[in-house]
């Protein structure tokens, strides 16, 4: 398979998780050392937090109902690459950009930052 196709499978995993609200899918689809980086509606980052500190609060926050469409997934190399996804969850919309990477032969999130997007 493609660094596309891997990576993209992991991201279509992850919207599986949001719309479910499953826990256990979110946390397999994360690497232990993981991030999470806010960045608000100003451009500023509004704070950076182990992924292993929100799992639950996202599987919480899950919505069937949300509109998402993949952006794009964009290969870097051949073990890594970068996903941006777009939701929309009526009055409140963000993109959230996922950096898959191969790790130990398994392809993780190593990184997610999420903006609030406006207009």
């Amino acid at each position: 398979m493609t660094v596309r196709t891997e990576a993209g499978a992991v991201a279509d995993a992850y919207l599986t998780a949001f719309r479910t609200g499953d826990a256990e899918i979110f946390a397999g689809l994360f690497d232990a050392q993981g991030t999470f980086t806010y960045v608000g509606e100003d451009g500023a980052v509004q704070g950076t937090a182990p992924v292993s500190d929100l799992l639950g609060k996202w599987a919480e926050r899950s919505d069937p109902g949300t509109a998402v469409s993949r952006v794009g997934v964009h290969a870097a190399d051949d073990s890594l690459a970068v996903v941006e996804l777009d939701f929309d969850q009526g009055t409140l919309a963000f993109r959230d950009v996922l950096v898959v990477a191969r790790v130990e032969d398994t392809w993780k999130i190593v990184s997610k930052v999420s903006r609030l997007r406006t207009g």
